[in-house]
């Protein structure tokens, strides 16, 4: 059973007062900007490294083609240049992700442009791409070497339980837009895919420990070997202790974020065109967070501190072998478990998953990829869910086919999805992109696809109390207390997109790249909600009478959005990169239903400008300025804020590091109120913290 929360009551009031509005946004931008490139440019040129006694590849040392042609395999289930990819797609880099100074998955895809990106509270986070955010944003697949991390209980990401230390993240791909017909449903407005370091790149050890203001201490330890000149090891622990501060939190308490975790990979070379590829990963992990519970008698709602408990663990195989420059094949199955429980619901989940992928060409210009994919879950909630326990299969199979028109400047790729499961039966997937190439500098793309989200668990299952109205008032003149609660429903069915995409992509000169997208996204069979018939209950402690909240089908949605990038070499070991998006959302149905939860909360502007510097003695800067405009449909404004991250090597090997976040304001709030079962939002606080790492 779930832990008993902590309750505490308090008034029915159930707003919270926002902090004032950031005054002179735009003008603030701009200022910090304009003193950060003045700064700068005012240092000798001399200051600058020139890669003596540089231990490794920078970044920022990188040029403006080497960015261009970095190599990535989600757009396409193969390597490709980033430039010729037919999608919007944005890379994180290794070097990125060390030097953004960001200690978790999460704070580091705020530097991806178009995704919103807000902390709830210390453990949890809404992310989305193009909309559609909540805790449990829906429209997002997110994967890890490949294998899913989307939950099938409530369709979202435990993005608390993504805690892969940094240090071994090779880069993150993000694909905004549909990635339907290769990763399958649930990739609707974007797909992000987290892609570990081969073990022959961790060979040796390293340590690093951090401490600040919220964190306590945090600790990675790895150590690389290997088995002879064929096969090769890592392995690592780590683990973390974090802390809100209690005037930061919903309920004035101190929340924390505890977490333990060991992990192994092994790389093995069969042969020249075999390999084999071995992961493991267990971890255990604790929370506080602030939630609310429904009552049927005064106060009617209380706000409570509740405990969550998550253990986790997966193991995951893959072999490939390569025939030749343009054939190859894979086999990689999974399996993963949960075991936790939280403030409404336990959950105990066992999750096998198998795919194959085939590349072959059978003529000249003719590439094609397919593959056949199996996937069973199976779980027990006995707390939430009616039945407790369900099995869910999932049968799918993938065909994309690549024709080059013109080599060299035009390609074809038409594809589909084709899915079997439990609930929803059939559900077929299909794409058409094409990329025209006039030069070497520009290339032009545009795409239609169709993408579907199943439901989850919870949706068709689930059972939980939302709110209460109090008797003899304007909402229930009625003498018994009112109790609205949600129900699952069987004949809820999917949630389908079709969507519009043009991008360019340009290298314009030899220190500046440009791409820019536009997207038109229409949606139907959104979810929504829907009164039932009102039960009086007797029976009870005290009676009451029961509204059920019941799931249906019945909104539709219209966006239109747009992103851009900029990304330039000022000097030698300095890059800038400045990213926009822009989006805007319509909701088209009846007046009498409405969406569930925060889905249509969003922010029409976002902004981030980044700068990368190495300088001399091995001194390296690194700082953000992101503004995020007011959340529509929500009580939260807009905001800018900082975060800089110094780091120094004294000596090959070591590195010493400050990193401070938020920089602007002591508190400030990213999200809006959630429902029932999700977390109550808390405020962002200003943090510092220290760090050192050492490779030996």
């Amino acid at each position: 059973m779930s832990q008993t929360p902590k309750w505490t009551s308090v008034p029915t009031n159930f707003e919270t007062s926002v902090a004032q509005a950031t005054t002179g946004v735009i003008r603030r931008i701009g200022l910090i900007a304009l003193s950060f490139a003045l700064i700068m440019t005012m240092l000798p040129f001399s200051a600058f490294a020139k890669s003596a006694g540089r231990v490794s590849l920078d970044l920022a040392d990188l040029s403006i083609e080497e960015l261009m042609n970095i190599e990535i395999t989600s757009v396409s289930k193969k390597a490709e240049k980033l430039s010729d990819a037919a999608a919007a797609v944005f890379v994180l880099t290794s070097e990125d992700i060390v030097r953004s100074g960001f200690s978790t998955i999460p704070e580091v895809l705020r530097l991806v442009p178009g995704l919103q990106v807000a902390r709830i509270d210390i453990s949890d986070w809404a992310i989305s791409s193009r909309g559609f955010n909540g805790q449990y944003a829906s429209k997002l697949l997110v994967m890890i070497d490949g294998r899913s991390v989307y939950s099938p209980s409530f369709s979202g990401v435990y993005w608390d339980q993504l805690c892969v230390p940094l240090q071994d993240i090779a880069r993150i791909e993000v694909i905004r837009g549909p990635g339907a017909t290769l990763w399958g449903a649930n990739a609707v407005n974007g797909v992000i895919n987290i892609i570990t370091k081969d073990s022959r790149d961790t060979q040796g050890g390293y340590v690093q420990a951090g401490a600040g203001t919220s964190e306590k201490f945090s600790s990675v330890a790895r150590f690389g070997g290997s088995l002879g000149s064929r096969t090769f090891y890592r392995a690592y622990g780590s683990g973390f202790d974090r802390t809100q501060e209690a005037d930061a939190t919903y309920n004035t308490t101190e929340d924390y974020w505890k977490d333990a975790r060991f992990g192994l990979r092994l790389d093995h070379e069969m042969s020249e065109s075999d390999k084999l590829q071995f992961s493991a990963d267990w971890f255990d992990s604790k929370n506080r967070q602030a939630v609310y519970h429904a009552l049927i008698t005064p106060p009617y709602l209380e706000y409570g501190d509740s405990e969550g408990h998550f253990k986790t663990g997966y193991a995951v195989a893959k072999f490939s072998h390569n025939f030749g420059p343009t054939s190859d094949f894979s086999i990689q199955s999974y399996y993963d478990f949960v075991d936790g429980e939280a403030f409404f619901y336990t959950e105990k989940r066992n999750t096998f998953d198998i795919e194959t992928k085939h590349r072959w060409q059978p003529v000249a210009r003719n590439e094609i990829i397919w593959g056949l994919g199996y996937r069973n879950s199976k779980d027990d909630m006995p707390v939430f869910m009616s039945p407790e326990k369900y099995s869910y299969d999932l049968f799918s199979a993938f065909a994309q086919d690549e024709l080059t028109l013109v080599p060299n400047h035009l390609r074809l790729i038409v594809g589909s999805k084709f899915e079997h499961n439990t609930y929803t039966h059939w559900e077929i997937q299909p794409n058409v992109r094409g990329i025209w190439t006039p030069n070497d500098n520009h290339s032009f793309w545009a795409a239609v696809s169709r993408a579907a989200r199943t439901p989850s668990r919870g949706e068709r299952a689930g059972q939980v109390d939302l709110v209460s109205i109090p008797p003899m008032t304007a909402q229930n003149p009625s003498p018994l207390t009112m109790l609205a609660g949600f129900q699952g429903s069987t004949s809820f069915g999917s949630e389908y997109l079709t969507a519009h995409e043009i991008g360019w992509k340009s290298r314009v000169t030899s220190t500046l790249n440009v791409s820019a997208d536009l997207f038109h996204n229409k949606y139907s069979d959104l979810r929504t909600a829907t009164y039932g018939t009102p039960e009086q209950r007797l029976n009870e402690p005290v009676p009451y009478v029961y509204v059920p909240v019941i799931v249906g089908n019945s909104l539709t949605n219209e966006s239109y959005g747009c992103e851009a990038l900029a990304e330039v070499k000022l000097r030698h070991s300095w890059r800038v990169i400045g990213t926009y998006s822009y989006l805007l959302e319509k909701v088209i149905g009846q007046e009498d239903l409405g969406p569930i939860g925060t889905e249509h909360i969003y922010p029409k502007h976002q902004a981030v400008l980044r700068n990368s510097i190495d300088l001399k003695f091995n001194f390296t800067v690194d700082g953000d300025v992101r503004y995020v405009g007011k959340l529509a449909n929500s009580a939260i404004d807009e905001y800018v804020t900082a975060d800089v991250r110094i780091g120094y090597s004294p000596v090959q090997g070591l590195d010493v590091f400050i990193v401070g976040q938020n920089l602007f304001e002591r508190y400030h709030k990213e999200f809006d109120m959630s429902i029932a079962f999700q977390a109550l939002p808390a405020e962002v606080e200003r943090t510092v913290y220290f760090g050192t790492s050492w490779s030996f």
